[in-house]
């Protein structure tokens, strides 16, 4: 059964890499990261097949975002400096966005769930 705590970001995460060409190596970016993959293919299990990875797990790297690293204990392990490929960016992409983005959320708030 899945951990009630990190469920809809274990779901969020399986369904949008459905179908994800399984020779990709991917690299994701959580806040707390750190703690939530420890036990996220043994989540994977408790999904519907059509959920599960085709890439390897040693293809998946995760990282958190430079602006939330500061425990010391995942500071290197979980560090863009130290991962080829990755090393400039710093996560928080994403997340500039937001601010910006709320002011929709009065406009959209009538509409149903597919028109969002």
């Amino acid at each position: 059964m899945l951990a009630l705590r990190y469920c809809n970001v274990d779901y969020v995460f399986f369904s949008s890499l459905r179908g994800v060409n399984p020779n990709l190596s991917l690299v994701d970016s959580y806040d707390i990261i750190c703690v939530w993959h420890i036990n996220l293919w043994t989540h994977m299990l408790s999904l519907p097949d059509d959920m599960h990875l085709s890439i390897p797990c040693n293809n998946v790297v995760f990282l958190v975002n430079k602006f939330h690293l500061t425990g010391k204990k995942c500071q290197a392990p979980f560090s863009f400096n130290f991962k080829h490929g990755v090393r400039r960016s710093n996560g928080e992409g994403p997340e500039r966005l937001w601010a910006w983005l709320n002011g929709a959320g009065p406009s959209t708030k009538e509409m149903g769930p597919g028109a969002r």
